[in-house]
């Protein structure tokens, strides 16, 4: 007879709606801070609210915005910059809401009040014209006029969103047109007008930005790669695109006809996978970034193989009637196959003994007196008649009429350990089988630890994340739910295996990557390769090698060191050769590859012109540059500045004006040109810089820590120093790499109240 008991099942069921009721998130307060003094239109907001009985994450959204998924520990939260309207007050809305309770929220609304001066100080009428984006430099050509009340203003400056200076004009040069304007991010742009030498006579606006992304969010170069199928259901793919302006985010969802197969970081591409077979020869793949202006998503479909062979059984089920007798008990067979003209007939085979040969227009088929074996679970076996043969098992129940076992007792358990799901946990198939069903359910442990309760129903089952103890064996135990127990009063109808845990479990680790290149053939544009590393866990018999982001190949550890005589030259100085441990995208390394010289004429930069402008209160000052290259090998250059990279530009985009290049205090600057990925294709040139002797000297700096809260890990810190021409009444501060503020100097000495601390 089988015991029921509904208890396990209640309390299953009960404990994630009380989980859900008992979630809760209140007091939501948003706080305006760190206003810019030079753009008046840019602040930060700060969100704290308290939670209880809540998820590990929330996620922020409004104004059509979203804000980003944290984890509580970082409340309170810094939003920004933001941006008000200089001619109107604007409304501002926060929706704090629980990642997994959707029902746990909290909203809070703010009003920003108009932050332009209304041209009270001689600025009207101000306007821009916007040009087209450069999706490399993300910057965009700005037009900028204004009329002007008074005779007096001789000079103006313009400001991006950032507060960075674009240059001192004259008022007779208007209108002016910013060739480089830097793109915010965001889908509106401001740009701030100060007049010299007039404290607080600036003036803002906001006004609509160009797409800055190629396409609609950036995504191009999207490949899907079918591989080999895996089983009748699963193939391998290979996902790959190129993104643009990837530091707005660091990752992004995938999906197979509508269904989130996973969120995956960018560096993780090309990214192998495994896609389900859901009967559509055609499926559409998608990729979405969530960035601040909003979901950007690129579709792409692809011819899914075909994993089944013609004779391939699918759809194989069994349907328990009455029972015959007390050991035997009717039965229904049926299922498909993929092509029908390659079937005629098949063999069916019960708990390991052949019932017989029929023909595929007797199903669905009934067999009358099917024999019992005396367990919970029963099996059956269909092959197809032709050579070779397709063969399918399932397991099943079997039914309640039959006179079960009243001393229960596990017969045997059966584990099959699969792939390392992380450095801890693995994959586990786990079966068994038992004389009497209980109350219908199983329980499993794992190490002595409830892991979970089954449905019978669902054996055998895959436990995708089973945790590891540490040593080489692991224990499984399996109960089953409101049974009788059997012989053993201490056994509870319960069993217990130890086996041997993967050997791919500890971390994945590839040290001391090794790629040399041999001298090149100038016929054919190749050079041997030769890559060789070490490696610890690697959970897998083969590597992937890259070159450049495109997948090169896939090889066998045991090939290693691993020589491919005909490898390309890409065109440039440097290949980047990178190695992942197949199917293991988080276990890489990478390794920059300086190439044989393949050109007959070397690369070389000439005729180098550098004029310097003025310099501005913030340190900065525009910069012409433009040269001569020849054989540059590479449509890109690099331009570093007193040592440190500025930034990289478009070779067809010369001569070019850097307006914000950084003065390095010294009597003299030092630019230098590099063709990108080219190092050794390079011009320095030093020259006076223009914002020498400024003087500008900070000493006698003062740190005074307080006491510690251990709430929150801050602590308030007490600052001062002094300071002699400045040029600015204003200072920054940051905080182990997190910027916490812009303070007037008037305000010294000054104290941080929430002051983060490193954990050093």
């Amino acid at each position: 007879m089988r015991l029921s008991s509904l208890l396990p099942m209640l309390l299953l069921l009960v404990s994630p709606l009380a989980a859900q009721q008992n979630c809760e998130l209140y007091d939501l307060t948003a706080t305006v801070v760190q206003p810019n003094p030079v753009n008046s239109c840019e602040f930060f907001v700060v969100l704290e609210f308290k939670h209880a009985g809540n998820s590990n994450t929330f996620k922020v959204t409004g104004n059509g915005v979203n804000y980003g998924t944290f984890e509580y520990s970082q409340v309170p939260i810094t939003l920004g910059p933001l941006f008000g309207n200089p001619n109107a007050p604007t409304v501002f809305e926060f929706h704090v809401e629980d990642s997994e309770f959707n029902d746990c929220f909290d909203d809070v609304v703010i009003d920003v009040p108009a932050c332009g001066n209304g041209g009270g100080c001689g600025i009207d009428d101000l306007s821009v014209d916007v040009g087209p984006c450069n999706p490399i430099t993300l910057t965009y050509e700005l037009t900028v006029d204004f009329q002007f009340t008074s005779p007096q203003i001789g000079q103006f400056e313009v400001f991006s969103a950032n507060g960075v200076s674009l240059g001192v004009f004259p008022t007779a040069a208007l209108p002016v047109t910013i060739p480089n304007f830097p793109w915010a991010g965001n889908a509106f742009d401001i740009v701030t007008v100060c007049i010299v030498n007039q404290p607080n006579c600036c003036q803002s606006f906001t006004f609509q930005a160009p797409t800055c992304f190629n396409g609609p969010c950036g995504i191009f170069n999207f490949t899907v790669t079918p591989g080999d199928c895996i089983s009748d259901s699963t193939y391998k793919a290979k996902v790959n695109f190129q993104a643009l302006n990837t530091t707005l985010t660091d990752s992004f969802s995938l999906f197979l006809d509508g269904v989130l197969q996973g969120v995956f970081a960018v560096n993780q591409l090309p990214l192998p996978v495994v896609f389900q077979t859901n009967g559509n020869p055609h499926p559409i793949a998608k990729v979405c970034f969530d960035l601040p202006t909003g979901l950007c998503c690129v579709e792409e479909d692809f011819t899914a193989p075909t994993c089944l062979i013609p004779c391939a059984i699918y759809d194989l089920e069994v349907e328990t009637d009455t029972c015959s007798s007390d050991s035997t008990f009717g039965l229904w067979v049926n299922f498909q196959v993929k092509d029908t003209t390659a079937v005629d007939s098949f063999e069916i085979w019960g708990n390991g003994h052949p019932l017989g040969h029929y023909g595929m227009d007797q199903l669905p088929l009934y067999i009358s007196d099917f024999s019992w074996n005396g367990l919970i679970f029963n099996h059956i076996r269909v092959c197809t008649g032709n050579d070779p043969a397709c063969c399918k098992e399932l397991q099943f129940l079997a039914p309640d009429c039959l006179p079960f076992d009243s001393l229960c007792e596990i017969t045997h358990i059966s584990v099959e350990t699969g792939k390392c799901t992380g450095d801890s946990t693995y994959q586990v198939l786990l079966n068994f089988n038992a004389n009497n069903p209980g109350n219908g359910t199983f329980i499993v442990w794992a190490n002595g630890v409830v892991y979970d309760t089954f449905d019978l129903a669902a054996a055998p089952i895959l436990i995708e994340d089973f945790p590891w103890n540490g040593g080489n064996n692991d224990v499984v135990m399996i109960c089953i739910g409101g049974s009788i127990p059997g012989t053993d009063p201490n056994s509870f109808c319960c069993k217990t295996v130890e086996f041997k845990v993967p050997d791919c479990l500890g971390t994945c680790m590839i040290t001391d990557l090794k790629v040399e290149a041999g001298d090149c053939d100038f016929a054919t544009q190749t050079f041997p390769l030769i890559v060789n590393f070490n490696y610890d866990h690697p959970g897998n018999d083969f590597f992937d090698l890259y070159a450049d982001g495109q997948l090169v190949g896939t090889f066998p550890l045991n090939q290693l060191p691993l020589t491919i005589p005909d490898f390309p030259i890409n065109g440039n100085a440097i290949t980047v050769i990178k190695v992942c441990i197949n199917d293991h995208p988080d276990c890489c390394t990478a390794f920059e590859l300086h190439n044989p010289d393949c050109n007959d004429v070397p690369c070389h930069i000439f005729d180098l012109v550098i004029e310097a402008g003025n310099c501005t209160p913030n340190g900065v000052y525009p910069l012409f540059i433009n040269f001569q290259v020849n054989n540059p090998g590479n449509d890109f250059f690099e331009v570093s500045a007193n040592g440190q990279l500025f930034g990289t530009f478009p070779l067809n985009q010369l001569p070019i004006t850097i307006p914000n290049f950084p003065a390095s205090g010294n009597p003299f600057d030092v630019v230098k040109i590099c063709i990108n990925d080219n190092p050794d294709c390079c011009i320095t040139e030093e020259f006076p810089s223009p914002c020498a002797n400024q003087g500008c000297d900070i000493f006698d700096l003062v740190l005074d820590p307080g006491v510690c809260d251990t709430s929150d890990n801050t602590y308030s810190l007490a600052i001062n120093f002094q300071v002699v021409n400045p040029g600015n009444d204003f200072f920054e501060v940051w905080a182990n790499g997190q910027y916490m503020g812009l303070f007037a100097l008037n305000l010294l000495p000054f104290t941080i109240q929430n002051f983060p601390a490193s954990g050093n």
